[in-house]
């Protein structure tokens, strides 16, 4: 018998896309597995009892208790926190910050800054991983509750802290290296730099994470990136959904697993 699963990732960046692919290249050697896209709108609608399982990125607690009322097994792929029921598989945000960390270091920077996203899990393990007690830490977004938007409206030609980013760019001790949390907000920060006439790379050098190609062919400058391996994380991910299925789903919270 077929088993259908749920796939709730964006498609729109790199890492989702990769994501996607190694879920895919589960999926095909498996004889019984077939993919369908699942919308965050699907998911609250009698839709979702038509899968056997179901793998997403889950930014807020509503499509978390929904998925977790399904009774279905769940692999979420974002894990902002760990969730009773639901499993999760993610990349090593604390071995992507010591990357960034030993990127700069090697290149004899002394001043370092780190631009995320606070309050997104991710991008604050990689802050904690990356930062000395002399890095500055940008803190200026306006805090608003995460939901599937992180994903889907976020655009490198809009920023809606410019303000915000600029100023803190001034601030900034020049030279300075900055560790952008994933390339999107890497290109914001480059935009955001030019504005104001600071020179890329010379008084500011950015490194982000995704090894978003396309992405980062948008900036004037070219942007180096730190590849989190995302292809392995779908790939694991649909591994583990696979366990799951075998077995009856358990409400304890599981270990997330990292890649």
């Amino acid at each position: 018998m077929k088993k259908k699963i749920a796939i709730m990732v964006e498609n729109s960046r790199a890492y989702g896309r990769a994501m996607i692919g190694g879920i895919a290249a589960y999926a095909q050697e498996q004889p019984d597995w077939i993919l369908r896209p699942l919308t965050v709108e699907d998911a609250f609608t009698p839709h979702l009892n038509d899968f056997d399982g179901v793998i997403a990125r889950i930014a807020d607690d509503r499509l978390a208790e929904r998925l977790s009322h399904a009774g279905l097994p769940i692999v979420d792929v974002f894990c902002q926190r760990v969730r009773p029921g639901i499993a999760g598989v993610d990349s090593d945000h604390r071995r992507i910050g010591e990357m960034a960390r030993e990127f700069f270091r090697t290149r004899r920077f002394t001043n370092t800054a780190y631009c995320g996203i606070p309050g997104a899990a991710f991008s604050d393990a990689r802050a904690t991983a990356f930062a000395s007690a002399t890095t500055h830490i940008y803190g200026g977004r306006p805090a608003k509750p995460l939901d599937e938007s992180q994903f889907y409206a976020e655009r490198a030609d809009r920023t809606p802290d410019a303000r915000q980013l600029k100023r803190w760019l001034k601030t900034l001790p020049k030279p300075v290296a900055v560790f952008c949390c994933n390339d999107l907000r890497a290109i914001q920060l480059q935009q955001a730099a030019r504005d104001i006439g600071l020179r890329i790379p010379d008084d500011v050098a950015i490194l982000g994470v995704d090894n978003d190609t396309i992405l980062c062919s948008y900036a004037e400058v070219p942007t180096s990136s730190i590849d989190p391996n995302a292809f392995q994380v779908g790939y694991d991910a649909a591994r583990l959904l696979q366990a799951m299925m075998r077995r009856r789903p358990e409400k304890k919270p599981h270990r997330v697993r990292v890649v």
